[in-house]
């Protein structure tokens, strides 16, 4: 097997306890034209862009001080070779505080390669997509067998308030392809998009039961990267019209347990086309979202995306959070 040396795989850490880089409520997202990830107040201000080396930082913890970012970092293993004969490898999670000051590798699996890891809101679990490999015996095929693309869990060790390793990961369930997902507040439930048909659903598995339930059964439209608020509700991203200058989508919100959805944004309320990426605020009462002008896929940010904030109920015009000419603003997590 493959082996390379990574300046992650040691522990790193710092005494004494780090502050937060931004105090109060704060909205962390990724600028993908430079994929550095920034710390912010809800108006924009007080940005802070922690590095954290060979670590692509992501969602942080609840918890107001220290926050902790989830990410993650490439292992050492070759999980598969793609048609260009480049190695891909694998990754591990990883979680480091604000300041990128400590930094610690959780997890250690070899054949599997993680992303869109989330927090729960009382921190004792980290959701995430893996996909898991087969790779045992030399060498590693070319694009060998992927035996899982799932949902998975870990549960988090703690060394006095610090995140220092996982346990119990496990797959939460099987079948489907999961996208993007999004913890309940009570961190008993998940929302996810998943396909049904010829275009995604949103889908609410409860760990307790390990059962799903569909919550917008839409065979006619998708709906996309959910975010579940504290008031209740689950935004998420959906396209909402077809023009001869180019699809058109708007964040929408519908109940936890289902019911009648709710227009949040509109032409009237952020002008430009694609609007993803929604992410409540705290208390539940705005929502804070991606609005691109130009071509962009909706799990990801090609051309000039900025940020913005809204009322939950979609009243009011949206006000410009951070963004401008090639820049792409995405991926926001508004935390405490």
């Amino acid at each position: 097997m493959t082996t390379r040396t990574m300046l992650f795989a040691a522990l790193l850490s710092v005494t004494g306890m780090s502050q937060a880089a931004v105090p109060g409520e704060v909205i962390a997202a990724l600028n993908a034209r430079t994929d550095r990830t920034a710390v912010m107040s809800p108006d924009g201000s007080n940005q802070t862009y922690p590095s954290c080396l060979g670590v692509s930082i992501h969602d942080l913890t609840h918890m107001a001080s220290p926050r902790y970012f989830i990410g993650e970092a490439w292992g050492s293993n070759v999980v598969y070779i793609d048609s260009l004969g480049n190695p891909n490898y694998n990754s591990e999670l990883v979680a480091a505080d604000e300041d990128c000051e400590q930094v610690v590798v959780l997890s250690n699996q070899g054949n599997m390669q993680m992303g869109q890891a989330k927090w729960s809101p009382d921190g004792t679990m980290i959701a995430f997509r893996g996909h898991e490999y087969a790779i045992d015996g030399p060498p590693p095929q070319l694009l060998p067998g992927q035996i899982r693309n799932e949902l998975y869990l870990a549960d988090v060790i703690y060394t006095g308030n610090r995140p220092t390793g996982v346990t119990n990961l496990r797959m939460v369930f099987g079948g489907g392809t999961p996208s993007l997902h999004d913890w309940a507040p009570d961190s008993g439930r998940l929302v996810y998009s998943a396909p049904s048909g010829s275009h995604n659903d949103l889908y609410v598995y409860t760990l307790a039961t390990g059962q799903s339930v569909n919550i917008t059964n839409t065979p006619d439209q998708g709906e996309e990267a959910p975010s579940w608020g504290s008031s209740g509700r689950i935004a998420y991203a959906r396209l909402s019209a077809r023009t001869r200058s180019g699809d058109r989508y708007d964040i929408y919100s519908i109940p936890e347990t289902g019911g009648a959805e709710a227009q949040i944004t509109s032409k009237s309320s952020a002008a430009s086309p694609r609007n993803h990426m929604a992410t409540y605020s705290p208390d539940g009462r705005y929502v804070a979202f991606s609005s691109c002008s130009s071509n962009n896929t909706i799990n990801g940010a090609l051309g000039d995306c900025a940020l913005y904030r809204i009322r939950a109920d979609g009243s009011g015009k949206a006000i410009k959070i951070v963004g401008g000419k090639n820049e792409a603003w995405t991926h926001a997590r508004w935390r405490r």
